[in-house]
């Protein structure tokens, strides 16, 4: 996942469309492509890159905001961590803003997991790293779809199905507390008046999410019973453009947190939003023997 994103030192910050590699970066698009727009705040991790690829492949703008860049994005937004949080948030804002850029759907997908408990002695520096990677960038990325999201456009925040309201999360308790967090801003969002009156929230709630730096961290376990980032893309560009129930997905609720799960039966792999099926597969026979000795 992305780090805590901030943008470029106000005092050598110059112009987006005058950096040759840092800010804005362009591939070329024609204009039959259209005008739908997807940010994706944190767009250079394992899920950012997969709902990119995603989205440019249907033809839809792409604007990366990162600390890297990802080669697939119209547009990179890269960003520097020198900046206190507040003024980068409004940095990004006031970038998005000069480039007359207006999302029709604004995905965060930044985040990080790290385990502890209360009595560690680096409980401080988990904390507040957990906040900042998970929650501080919900309401970062809440802040710009406040006030760039097209209206009758599309915000989801990344929260986790291990941390459900109610349920301790005991050995990994920072990680918790800011997810819970996650939870609680899309049910306030889908609330509040004014925002709601501009776009429709939602929450993905992953297991684990089939990244190299999630197998790269667990390289034991079992990575066919995770979920893979195109399955979480395929349902986000669904719910832009639809929303309405199918075989494949559900219907698009105003608040509602989907859980996403990926069940592993012999050599068939199911990937579930909720209750419904979006995905089927069968696996090499490889897989099969791996999965049956982890």
């Amino acid at each position: 996942f992305a780090r805590l994103l901030r943008p470029l030192s106000s005092r050598t910050r110059p112009k987006l469309s005058d950096l040759p590699l840092l800010g804005t970066q362009r591939r070329h698009f024609s204009p039959g492509m259209g005008e739908d727009t997807i940010l994706v705040y944190g767009g250079a991790g394992g899920l950012g890159r997969g709902i990119i690829e995603k989205f440019s492949s249907a033809g839809w703008r792409t604007l990366n905001v990162d600390v890297f860049e990802n080669p697939e994005a119209n547009y990179n937004l890269l960003v520097s961590q020198d900046m206190p949080w507040e003024e980068s948030v409004k940095h990004i804002s006031s970038d998005i803003y000069d480039q007359s850029l207006s999302p029709r759907v604004i995905v965060n997908a930044a985040g990080g997991w790290m385990g502890g408990t209360i009595s560690d002695d680096n409980m401080f520096e988990t904390v507040e790293t957990m906040f900042q990677q998970n929650l501080y960038s919900a309401f970062g990325s809440g802040y710009l779809a406040s006030h760039h999201l097209q209206y009758g456009g599309l915000f989801v925040l990344t929260g986790a199905q291990a941390v459900i309201m109610g349920e301790s999360t005991s050995g990994m308790i920072a990680y918790g507390a800011a997810k819970s967090g996650v939870h609680h801003l899309v049910h306030s969002l889908s609330e509040d008046e004014g925002f709601t009156k501009k776009c429709n929230v939602i929450g993905i709630l992953p297991n684990v999410i089939d990244t190299q730096a999630n197998r790269k961290a667990m390289p034991d376990a079992d990575h066919n019973e995770w979920t893979r980032p195109g399955i979480f893309a395929n349902a986000i560009l669904h719910w832009a453009v639809n929303g309405e129930e199918c075989d494949q997905f559900p219907q698009l609720k105003h608040g509602h947190l989907y859980r996403f799960k990926t069940l592993v039966n012999g050599r068939s792999v199911a990937d579930y939003i909720d209750e419904v099926e979006t995905s089927y597969r069968y696996m090499p026979e490889a897989s099969v023997h791996a999965s049956q000795k982890s």
